[in-house]
């Protein structure tokens, strides 16, 4: 369980390395000045970052539901940044949780999600392969038989 949940995390830290190197190219000209709202969108990301930080703490923690708490303001302040892979990943680690707490449908569901709503993304690949894992569970190993009494 600890291994699955470091080894999440590590995926992670690789979603948010790749996702900060694709947010961090050099403004075009047109860009160079945004707009007041954009402006706005851009700082409320930046204080998101680092509650998105706060959530990741508590899910290493196995707190899923003190992160969910944390989770959707979230999605909505990297959405208003058009921010799309900060809004994937938090929008991914919402679905975990859900997973996590025994929430399998609404799980699902938020995979779903990140998976049409943000498809470039590396979150969006994760997301994938936890809802195969989901629609697909493993095969149950076959019970053990108890030797006959002889």
């Amino acid at each position: 369980m600890r291994a699955n949940v470091i080894r999440l995390l590590l995926a992670a830290v690789t979603v948010a390395a790749v996702g900060c190197a694709e947010s961090a190219r050099p403004p075009l000209p047109e860009e160079t000045r945004l707009p007041e709202t954009r402006a706005a969108a851009a700082r409320n990301a930046a204080a998101a970052e680092a509650t998105l930080d706060e959530a990741m703490m508590l899910i290493a923690e196995q707190q899923y539901a003190e992160a969910l708490k944390k989770l959707p303001p979230l999605v909505a302040a990297f959405e208003a940044a058009e921010d799309r892979n900060r809004a994937a990943r938090a929008t991914f680690w919402m679905a975990y949780c859900r997973e996590k707490s025994g929430e399998q449908a609404e799980a699902i569901v938020l995979y779903g999600r990140v998976a049409r709503a943000y498809p470039q993304t590396p979150a969006a690949r994760l997301a994938a392969e936890r809802l195969a894992r989901l629609r697909n569970p493993p095969a149950a190993p076959p019970a053990a038989s108890s030797p006959s009494a002889g």
